[in-house]
């Protein structure tokens, strides 16, 4: 699939914030602590979106910078460009796990008063111009994802203020805001261990932290790796569960107890497959994923995984693209969120009877 380099324009006359509320029935107090993020917890998630989902539509702009001129006295209020940039070479735009991160940097850019300039994925660098390239938003960008060597090379020379987002961007030379990959696979198979599950599979990418996760737990504790209950995907995009249906009708005389999966996706895939084949969750075999997208509480049973912060991840990510662009900083810094186990239906005791 193609994705062809996006610029974010205004649509039309923007909206004001009593339109706003009147589409979405709510008061124009709370579309305003929604948007310029006074009280952001104060509504429900779907609201949030409905507010937001207009403004991104109709071209709105909170007037920042106008409240930043009252307060300084200036003539001139400066402003922001940035540009979003997915590192992933397949289909990042939409890869969930990015989803709801790069929703979050538009949204804070907007707040911030530098609306997003260009969306772009890596898949379509060779294809724009290197002229077309050097027109793109200047005062910095927000990298989705590790980059590879050529993004690397591209970032080095044609940006001076870069911000990477993600979860194994340990080596890269800007700044991050990051989540431990490695940690936070080690919570989810040490949640399946305590809960007396010893033949646990994994099912996902390799080189990445929670493969090195895998192996690394199961040396520490002297158990012995069965190389037949690992299953390598190339990609995390979609719910395969075709391939999921394959290796586990292969080895339903001796499943394992339980699956990691180093994303939510491919968890889905496999409690998808165990419904086709008949196989129980969690009373045959444990589920836990990587991510906390929302499908993950939509499907039945609900998904047991690791919450990744990803919106708040990439609110930072601007704040910080924002600080390096105003000379706050200089050298490269690295923010860590942290994970949390999000314990729900997919994954029980060993002990538990299989009736």
């Amino acid at each position: 699939m193609n994705f062809p380099v996006i610029q974010i324009t205004q649509r039309g006359e923007a909206m004001t914030l009593k339109e706003i509320a009147r589409e979405t029935g709510l008061s124009v107090s709370t579309v305003s602590r929604i948007i310029n993020k006074e009280n952001y917890k104060c509504t429900s998630r779907e609201a949030e979106e409905k507010v937001w989902e207009i403004v991104r539509t109709s071209g709105y702009t909170p007037n920042l910078m106008a409240k930043e001129l009252k307060k300084s006295g200036s003539k001139r209020p400066m402003s922001r460009n940035i540009s979003c940039l997915f590192a992933r070479t397949d289909n990042s735009v939409a890869e969930q796990f990015f989803s709801p991160i790069a929703q979050a940097v538009e949204q804070e850019a907007l707040v911030q008063g530098c609306p997003l300039g260009y969306s772009f994925s890596m898949l379509h660098i060779s294809e724009i111009q290197s002229e077309r390239i050097n027109k793109l938003e200047k005062d910095g960008v927000v990298v989705l994802g590790k980059p590879g060597a050529e993004l690397d090379r591209l970032l080095r020379e044609k940006f001076k203020n870069v911000v990477v987002v993600g979860i194994d961007v340990n080596e890269v030379p800007f700044d991050r805001v990051r989540c431990d990959g490695y940690e936070a696979a080690g919570k989810a198979i040490r949640h399946l261990y305590d809960l007396g599950h010893r033949r646990i599979g994994y099912a996902g990418l390799k080189d990445i932290s929670a493969y090195d996760a895998y192996f690394d737990f199961f040396t520490e504790h002297n158990m012995k790796i069965d190389e037949s209950i690992i299953h390598i995907y190339k990609s995390a995009f979609g719910i395969d569960y075709k391939a999921a249906c394959a290796f586990l009708q292969a080895e339903r005389e001796l499943l394992p107890t339980a699956y990691f999966c180093s994303c939510d996706m491919i968890a889905i895939g496999i409690i998808r497959a165990c419904r086709e084949l008949k196989i129980r969750v969690p009373e045959d075999v444990s589920v836990v994923g990587f991510d906390n997208i929302e499908m993950g509480q939509i499907v039945s049973p609900m998904l047991t995984t690791i919450n990744v912060p990803m919106r708040e991840m990439g609110r930072m990510a601007v704040k910080i693209l924002l600080d390096r662009i105003n000379k706050g900083h200089t050298s490269p810094i690295s923010i860590e969120f942290p994970t949390e186990l999000i314990k729900r239906e997919s994954s029980t005791d060993i002990l538990v009877k299989k009736a």
